[in-house]
């Protein structure tokens, strides 16, 4: 019986220096909640229009309408409940955008991209301005 090949990027025992350096990008690539806090704080709490009070006002209320995703009010709900300021919610994300962008640098590594080309990747978008 024919073992099945390794599909290309998965991590294998056969390539363990690619592995040990997909997990230091994970964790580099991580390390991008660095820029993202000082945008975070930058722009504490966070921009809010009439359409983000509305919903989380909806969340703070219990109550949903049509109007916003029922399961995105429910997000904010239960993440307001630690800290009910529009800032927690933000905070969330960008913790979540951090964890994503390491995520796609270990990817990246994995997939044969040498690891200061992934990793710079990742801090580039967290730096820019528009994330």
């Amino acid at each position: 019986m024919n073992a099945s090949p390794v599909p290309p990027g998965s991590a294998s025992a056969a390539n363990p220096t690619r592995d040990r350096r997909a997990d230091l990008a994970l964790l580099l690539g991580a390390l991008t909640i660095l820029p993202l806090l000082v945008w975070w704080l930058g722009w504490f709490p966070g921009f809010l229009t009439s359409d983000s009070i509305d919903q989380l006002g909806q969340a703070d209320r219990f109550e949903f309408s049509n109007f916003h995703p029922a399961s995105h009010t429910i997000t904010l709900w239960a993440v307001t409940r630690v800290w009910n300021n529009p800032a927690a919610v933000t905070l969330v994300q960008a913790i979540a955008m951090a964890g994503l962008l390491g995520l796609t640098a270990r990817r990246l590594v994995r997939l044969g991209v040498h690891i200061a080309l992934a990793v710079g990747a990742v801090w580039l978008a967290a730096i820019l301005p528009n994330t």
